[in-house]
């Protein structure tokens, strides 16, 4: 994900598909020893988010195709 993607742009995306709670940007080192950039997206309702994950993954955002998967919080 490029650095010029912002939070407000992610939720602009994103809340299409419902109402989000968060969005966090997380840096990880990729094994070249570069980074590379991935969010999480947390939405009040399941169903929310299961519908991004449907219409979202595999898209792209700013010429990069992305990956969109749920992932379960403890709550």
């Amino acid at each position: 994900m490029s650095p010029s993607v912002t939070k407000e742009h992610i939720v602009e995306i994103f809340s299409a598909y419902g109402s989000i709670s968060s969005v966090e940007f997380v840096n990880h080192e990729k094994t070249d020893g570069g980074l590379y950039r991935c969010m999480l997206i947390t939405y009040h309702k399941l169903p929310d988010a299961q519908k991004a994950v449907k219409y979202m993954d595999g898209g792209m955002i700013d010429k990069n195709e992305i990956t969109v998967a749920l992932h379960k919080t403890s709550s």
